[in-house]
């Protein structure tokens, strides 16, 4: 496929575009492996905000090899960006230790191929993938809207070998309780983290603060106890995971999270059979549209 006859892409109500060959879309065609957006939502905005946690998650995927460590973003951050993705590797681990250890960033088989000309400058995933965020909750950050009320193209332009297989394309929340103590192992050093807050007094367990009728109370004042209980982790990823994949069996699929947190798939009839650089859009019309903004910020 002849990657020159996209130039002529239509931009308007365009949120996203990634281009690798485009030098503002990968810096100076750098080793980095970061993709830049070339648009932006008319609707973005950032503001000064000093991440002082981000490395609570942004340690999972290799941004940081320091779990305390925290980012900067500055108004002018409106364009969508995408790291490639890694792990760290500790290097002296101690039991309850969730700070102070030493960790190297490793990353998944990634490589870019930059040969041809630049209109064949692309990303060679090989098991490895970009990731990076739009939305930071009780934050003035958001780079795309939380609903697309006449609906959505997402556009991907992938390079297919005989062998290939997997998601190509997944969009969803990470959840913030994965500190729950079945899951502390993914990014600390021991078996808990019961007891540790974020820098805003948040509890790093899962934990919910709620207000209970105590059974028994001598003063009206006295009525209420607070109470302390886990969040279940999946209530966090209900309805808010979508990917598409090729199946193994050469089928374009796409896997989601229902309301009940069970994984639906639902696969084409047809089978790809192209190989080399394949177009493959992926369109959602909504049920109901929203003429009213009042009900558009609010809807389901």
């Amino acid at each position: 496929m002849n990657l020159e006859c996209l130039n002529d892409i239509i931009t308007d109500n365009l949120a996203i575009h990634i281009d690798l060959t485009d030098v503002d879309s990968w810096v100076d065609w750098n080793t980095g492996l970061t993709a830049f957006s070339l648009t932006k939502w008319s609707g973005a905005v950032s503001d000064n905000l000093n991440l002082i946690d981000f490395g609570l998650t942004g340690f999972d995927n290799g941004r940081t090899n320091i779990m305390w460590d925290g980012i900067t973003v500055t108004p002018s951050e409106t364009l969508f960006t995408m790291y490639r993705v890694g792990y760290n590797d500790i290097h002296n681990p101690t039991t309850g230790e969730t700070s102070g250890v030493t960790a190297t960033t490793l990353y998944y088989p990634m490589s870019a191929n930059t040969s041809g000309g630049t209109e064949n400058y692309y990303f060679d995933l090989d098991g490895g993938y970009l990731q990076g965020f739009f939305k930071l909750h009780d934050y003035n950050f958001t780079l795309f809207p939380s609903r697309y009320n006449a609906g959505i193209t997402i556009e991907t332009i992938v390079y297919l070998y005989p062998e290939s297989q997997g998601i190509f394309y997944m969009m969803g929340a990470r959840a913030e309780d994965k500190y729950n103590p079945y899951f502390s192992g993914e990014t600390t050093t021991g078996s808990t983290t019961t007891g540790v807050v974020t820098s805003e007094d948040n509890f790093l367990d899962a934990i919910m603060e709620s207000e209970q009728l105590k059974s028994g109370f001598s003063q009206p004042e006295d009525m209420y106890e607070t109470k302390y209980s886990e969040v279940p982790q999946v209530n966090n990823i209900k309805n808010n995971v979508i990917a598409f994949e090729l199946t193994q069996d050469k089928r374009i699929a796409y896997k989601y999270i229902n309301n009940e947190g069970l994984i639906i798939i639902n696969s084409s009839p047809a089978v790809v059979t192209a190989t080399g650089f394949t177009i493959i859009d992926v369109a959602f019309t909504p049920n109901v549209v929203f003429d009213d903004p009042a009900k558009l910020d609010c809807a389901e």
